[in-house]
């Protein structure tokens, strides 16, 4: 059990030290790099998730054990506290986690809002590198990517043709590069934990790390010039 209850106190401070280091250290960096960017932020959310759970399914035992070892006829004072132990170990990890969040929450506060695009989209004869182009019925310039489609405002499809290109490039970036994954991904975080600074953290770097990555991609086939003309159309 002392093997047990040391594994779970480090298995809790590590957590700990991802939900505070990861938005501190890490938040802003890969602008260079943003596909190692995505992928240390990927593991990262796992190897969290990972811990998170072997640290319940640890703390979970010690109730088997505990049952197993009254059948034994042992010290009743001595189970119920080691029973009670690595669930006091976790109880302290998440105030110390709710703790971090309040304390470092006003660096980040950032909402998106859904939309659904089939609902508010129709379909146009144009195909870009076999993928199907929808036009969005929305003002403003406005350019989103799924699997099987890349969804323009009017404006958009109305811009000049080299401008235009370097939108869909992009735009097919996106979907060539998975990045729809990893935003359901975050998404995913978002949902079922969006009260930890870390879950957003890793949905704002996400976004922004896949925004660079879906630029570089571009970059391979238009001009920088006409992308960041582009770009600035769409802020």
């Amino acid at each position: 059990m002392d093997a047990q209850l040391l594994g779970l106190v480090l298995l809790i401070e590590f957590v700990l030290a991802v939900s505070l280091i990861a938005p501190l250290g890490l938040s802003g960096k890969f602008s260079n790099r943003p596909t190692l960017g995505i992928s240390v932020w990927f593991l990262l959310f796992v190897l969290s998730t990972l811990a998170a759970l072997t640290a319940f399914l640890i703390a979970a035992s010690f109730i088997f054990q505990s049952y197993f070892n009254l059948q034994a006829g042992g010290n009743l004072f001595q189970i119920l506290v080691i029973s009670f132990a690595p669930w006091l170990l976790l109880g302290f990890g998440g105030v110390l986690l709710a703790i971090t969040n309040l304390r470092l929450a006003p660096y980040f506060d950032r909402r998106e809002a859904a939309l659904d695009l089939d609902a508010i989209s129709t379909p146009t004869t144009e195909r870009f590198e076999g993928v199907e182009i929808r036009r969005l019925s929305l003002p403003g310039y406005f350019a989103i990517a799924k699997s099987s489609a890349i969804y323009l405002s009017q404006a958009a499809l109305e811009l000049e043709q080299a401008q235009k290109t370097a939108v869909l490039w992009h735009e097919l970036g996106h979907i060539r590069l998975g990045h729809q994954f990893f935003k359901g991904l975050s998404s995913f975080a978002m949902t079922v934990a969006p009260w930890f600074l870390v879950s957003r953290v890793f949905n704002y770097e996400l976004t922004r790390l896949c925004e660079l990555a879906a630029d570089n991609y571009a970059l391979k086939r238009v001009e920088r010039q006409v992308l960041n003309r582009a770009r600035r159309l769409f802020l």
